[in-house]
């Protein structure tokens, strides 16, 4: 009789309550320090201390690895900061954070730190619109490594733009083409990939060292991928 009073005990526990963190809308867009602030509902928490591990990336550098104490449910705001208490990374972007380009911002519940308990990932168009392209748990957000290159040949540009398994990341893309000289570098042009991620651009052969960039983006059943630099092109 006891062992069966045991059994039905467990059969009837309640279970564990999942701890969340995910993000509800944009609230205010912004590119300074503290500008950019978002909407977010926290849900599961015990009571007890967990950490909130915030990492901001544009373009390939990360302009937020923050880690902040959070322990009560519910909504609550939460800004992007010039913030590293979570540690040092290799890759830090100086703000403000640039227009018109795509940020990710990833966050991991944690407890004990570095242990995660729920992921979620939110993208949107830059830190100056805030339009959200991507919002949900960080786990089905799919990176994609993509591979660009660059030629010269019959007085053109040439080169391709490929995403294995994923086309419509090389698909119709803008690739933009710099050459390197003191200062700022110099833009020469933008040539938009064909289905297959080709491209070329007409320009005069002229010296110099030059290289291609296409901009992260992420598509709704594709993936993400972050932004992409050929190597060095040197024309003599």
């Amino acid at each position: 009789m006891l062992v069966a009073a045991v059994a039905v005990s467990l059969a009837w526990a309640a279970p564990a309550t999942a701890q969340t963190f995910k993000v509800l809308s944009v609230n205010t867009p912004g590119c300074t320090s503290g500008a950019f602030s978002l909407a977010v509902e926290r849900a599961g928490l015990d009571g007890g201390a967990y950490t909130v591990h915030t990492v901001v990336t544009v373009g390939g550098q990360i302009y937020m690895n923050e880690a902040a104490s959070i322990s009560v449910n519910g909504p609550s705001g939460w800004n992007l900061f010039n913030n590293f208490t979570y540690g040092a990374v290799p890759n830090p972007g100086t703000w403000p954070i640039p227009q018109k380009t795509q940020v990710r911002i990833d966050f991991k519940l944690e407890r004990p730190v570095g242990t995660v308990l729920h992921a979620w990932t939110t993208v949107v168009s830059s830190c100056n619109t805030g339009t959200i392209q991507y919002n949900g748990k960080g786990t089905d957000l799919t990176l994609r490594d993509r591979t660009l290159a660059l030629g010269y040949a019959s007085n053109r540009f040439i080169g391709w733009l490929y995403a294995k398994g994923a086309p419509k990341l090389h698909s119709r893309r803008l690739v933009t083409i710099w050459k390197v000289r003191p200062g700022p570098d110099l833009r020469i042009g933008r040539a938009r990939t064909t289905t297959r991620g080709n491209f070329a651009l007409r320009r005069d052969r002229r010296n110099g060292v030059y290289y291609a960039v296409a901009g992260a983006l992420m598509v709704p059943g594709a993936g993400f991928a972050v932004k992409e630099r050929s190597t060095n092109l040197r024309l003599r």
